[in-house]
């Protein structure tokens, strides 16, 4: 029996085909991205390939396509690192961020006050993402924390922002940072408790629970929706913020985020309707935060 096709029906197909591939390409393309903007060093080929799971035929082609476009750019012996397009286009991302620009004056007074340097952090997953960073009085190199990423366990203002979590939300942001920490970092059993004591005390502390030597003190801001949308903490070396600064320290950190709380709309006793919206809950966002 033959069976006639009609020739639309066949554009169709086609265009579905070329959907399905294209969306295929951009995919793999992210995950070459990713891969090298998770790793502070240049990557090759054979790097991304087993990092991606992607054939190495497939990596060297995206690349290609990728480099043209700025994505990437070629250093020594043939690797990789993120393109100076990349730059443009997160440096826009940002500027997107209205919570930036309404924390940033408070930022600077909180590290001028204390001296050390202030990171402003989102909760990306089980990880904190640093979107915004003044640094304080002691500062010995330029270089900028800000696009680094952190496992949040191990971080005052992730264990900041953990503690706001519904508990099976929280349970599976707990289990997927449990490595990338320091010496001191808790198991899951002391976490836990320590995360009922910020929900108490409202900060959130970490003592060379992300490397050696590094304290931090840290709290969430919520927006009017009373959802903790973001954290910030005051972080420097050990030798500078012992445990006496702490209750200080604290109250500085605490003072900063009910002043971008209420700006961003958050009153006492506040009790939002949509779903991310409970009291107490956080939301995890993509990088992006219009209040």
């Amino acid at each position: 029996m033959l069976v006639f096709i009609k020739r639309t029906d066949i554009h169709h197909m086609n265009n579905r085909s070329d959907s399905q591939t294209g969306a295929q390409a951009v995919s793999r393309a992210l995950l070459i991205l990713k891969a090298i903007g998770r790793d502070r060093t240049a990557l090759g080929p054979a790097e991304l390939a087993r990092r991606t799971g992607l054939n190495r035929s497939t990596v060297y082609r995206l690349l290609h396509a990728l480099e043209d476009a700025g994505m990437v750019a070629a250093v020594e012996s043939g690797r990789y690192v993120l393109g100076p397009e990349l730059i443009t286009l997160g440096a826009a991302a940002l500027q997107q961020i209205d919570l930036r620009r309404i924390a940033l004056p408070i930022l600077h007074e909180l590290a001028s006050s204390s001296g050390e340097t202030v990171d402003l952090e989102i909760l990306v997953g089980s990880e904190v993402l640093i979107i915004e960073e003044v640094p304080g009085d002691h500062l010995i190199t330029a270089n900028s924390n800000i696009g680094t990423r952190y496992p949040a366990r191990c971080t005052a203002t992730g264990k900041a922002l953990l503690a706001h979590l519904p508990p099976a939300r929280r349970a599976t942001a707990i289990g997927e940072s449990a490595h990338g920490c320091g010496p001191r970092a808790l198991n899951d059993s002391q976490l836990e408790a320590e995360l009922a004591m910020i929900r108490k005390r409202g900060y959130a502390t970490s003592y060379e629970e992300l490397e050696s030597h590094l304290h931090a003190i840290g709290a969430a801001i919520l927006d009017h929706r009373s959802v903790a949308v973001a954290a910030v903490s005051v972080s420097g070396p050990a030798a500078r913020m012992p445990g006496e600064r702490e209750s200080a320290i604290a109250a500085l950190v605490i003072d900063a985020c009910a002043r971008i709380s209420h700006a961003l709309g958050y009153r006492e006793g506040n009790s939002g309707n949509t779903e991310t919206g409970r009291q107490g809950d956080t939301e995890t966002v993509d990088g992006s935060y219009h209040p």
